[in-house]
């Protein structure tokens, strides 16, 4: 009797409108929501002729970021099946940035490089996930 509880996968209810960002999956919303309005407020207040070096990096990884948000957002609320893909993606892509940034000796917060290696795993293994971007 235990070996048939364990392979059974629990049902969530993913029908309503809500559903790609209830639970635990409000909090990447949250994230990267932030992270998109942080690039947006960096290319309007910022002129890339004014900057060098790292900063000229920073202002490039802020586009990239407004660009591919934007894409993944799009997916997200269209429930596309490739959304886990992207968001392990972007997550290990900005942990990879986060760590360069160290090397450079530039400030970084541990607790959201430990969150982005968290949400990688979360969005490979969830069955919540996959039940709901399933289109």
């Amino acid at each position: 009797m235990s070996e048939s509880v364990r392979s059974t996968k629990p049902n969530f209810d993913t029908s309503p409108w809500y559903a790609p960002f209830y639970g635990w999956l409000i909090f990447p919303v949250i994230m990267t929501l932030l992270t998109f309005i942080g690039s947006i407020i960096m290319i309007i207040f910022q002129n890339p002729n004014e900057l060098e070096g790292i900063e000229l990096a920073i202002y490039s990884i802020d586009v990239v970021n407004l660009i591919y948000l934007a894409i993944t957002y799009i997916f997200w609320i269209l429930r596309k099946k490739i959304l886990p893909i992207l968001m392990m993606t972007y997550f290990a892509l900005m942990s990879i940035w986060y760590v360069v940034m160290y090397m450079y000796n530039i400030p970084i917060n541990y607790l959201l490089l430990i969150m982005m290696v968290g949400w990688i795993f979360y969005f490979g293994r969830s069955q919540r996930v996959k039940q709901t971007f399933i289109r």
